[in-house]
């Protein structure tokens, strides 16, 4: 599903490129006194691709601040109980970032997409 939605997002964003960058053949040649442009080459179509996935993907992830850190926690359970009880249940994947600085030492946020 998620695939899908990927693959539909690129393919929507490489023909929205395509159609505003590129002009026909007689388009390009049709008026001699306007500015020739080229189309976009292989490198620049990459990048756009890029960022829209890098867009697409991070736009469902979710980050949670203050969960209290324990040693061997199952983070998709204590993220599942909070997701249950404001009535939503997405299916999800959640693992904690940053670097753990000691046994004390504050909660590292949870990602959660």
């Amino acid at each position: 599903e998620q695939l899908q939605s990927v693959k539909s997002t690129v393919t929507d964003a490489v023909k929205t490129t395509v159609q505003t960058e590129m002009k026909s053949y007689s388009e390009a040649v049709g008026s001699s006194s306007a500015p020739t442009t080229r189309a976009p080459d292989v490198k620049t179509l990459k990048s756009a691709v890029k960022e829209v996935v890098q867009t697409e993907d991070r736009s469902r992830n979710l980050i949670v601040f203050g969960l209290k850190e324990e040693a061997h926690e199952d983070t998709g359970n204590k993220i599942s109980e909070i997701l249950d009880y404001l009535g939503e249940k997405p299916r999800q994947d959640s693992v904690r970032i940053g670097v753990q600085k000691s046994e004390s030492g504050g909660q590292r946020p949870v990602k959660v997409n």
